[in-house]
């Protein structure tokens, strides 16, 4: 029977400081969007009730697909951790290729039936507030014209994650929400009034694009480079550093001659082992 016991709990420095900083990005998301409701609530108030409710009820609207990018980013990340650990750097790419086409695929479609159905699902919360309808489709089909910008910027954020390296992952991770979005808040309010503020999200996702291109293209570099330098290494019979890992042999792979054992040669009042 397996215990549980507290003194066998023996913490390790190294596996606590990468997990506190693969963590940190997360957190900084979390706690950002928090920040970046509080504030965005606060400026929609100054405007009107009406003004407040309409992009209340477009951040409940726009958490299902923003939910569904999410979720399909930390599906991929794990992809691109255990390939780094393997240094299969060729599944990193293929990888990468592959969620940056299915999150550009995804936010374009589902940003296309958001924005058509943007009045419907803004009149299901009222039927009498014109004001509250009119702000709401303005920034839901504003948000939806930029959600595959959102995606893919996901897509990179979760790519640095998982090859662990914590300052881009945290830098994207602050880049929607706080340090694109809340700049977006302070300026175009005041330029164009409630118009500014439901547009301010897009505005900070379109921000976040020229982030994200630079720090992609360095780490595809370095993936490109290390898989270069796998494959010069494969010529060279002297060369097994840096070589792939390659998995434990199931047990089914191996030679069914292999399990057997010399009875003849076996240790007495041992019991019998295969190899």
């Amino acid at each position: 029977m397996l215990h549980l016991s507290p003194r066998n709990i023996k913490y390790s420095r190294d596996i606590v400081t990468e997990v506190v900083k693969m963590g940190f990005p997360a957190m900084l998301r979390s706690s950002l969007t928090a920040l970046a409701t509080i504030v965005l609530n606060r400026m929609a108030g100054f405007y009107s009730d009406s003004i407040l409710a309409g992009m209340s009820v477009v951040n409940r609207i726009i958490m299902f697909p923003t939910s569904m990018i999410l979720g399909f980013g930390q599906g991929y990340q794990p992809v691109v951790g255990f390939n780094w650990g393997a240094r299969h750097y060729d599944r990193i790419l293929h990888a990468q290729r592959f969620s940056s086409y299915t999150g550009l695929i995804a936010g374009t479609v589902m940003g296309a039936l958001i924005a058509i159905f943007a009045e419907p699902l803004m009149q299901v919360f009222t039927q009498t507030d014109a004001q509250m309808v009119a702000i709401g489709v303005l920034s839901i089909r504003l948000q939806c014209l930029v959600m595959p910008i959102h995606a893919w910027v996901i897509v990179v954020n979760m790519t640095y994650a998982g090859t662990g390296k914590a300052t881009g992952a945290a830098l994207l991770s602050l880049a929607r929400q706080g340090l694109c979005f809340i700049p977006m808040l302070l300026l175009l309010p005041p330029l164009f009034g409630a118009n500014g503020l439901a547009s301010a999200q897009a505005a900070s996702d379109v921000l976040s694009l020229f982030i994200a291109v630079p720090l992609v293209i360095l780490v595809t570099r370095e993936l490109k480079r290390k898989l270069k330098e796998i494959q010069e290494c494969q010529t060279q019979p002297e060369c097994t550093a840096a070589q792939p890992a390659e998995p434990d042999m199931p047990v089914d792979a191996v030679p069914a001659d292999a399990l057997l054992v010399d009875v003849a040669t076996a240790v007495p009042n041992e019991p019998l082992t295969t190899a």
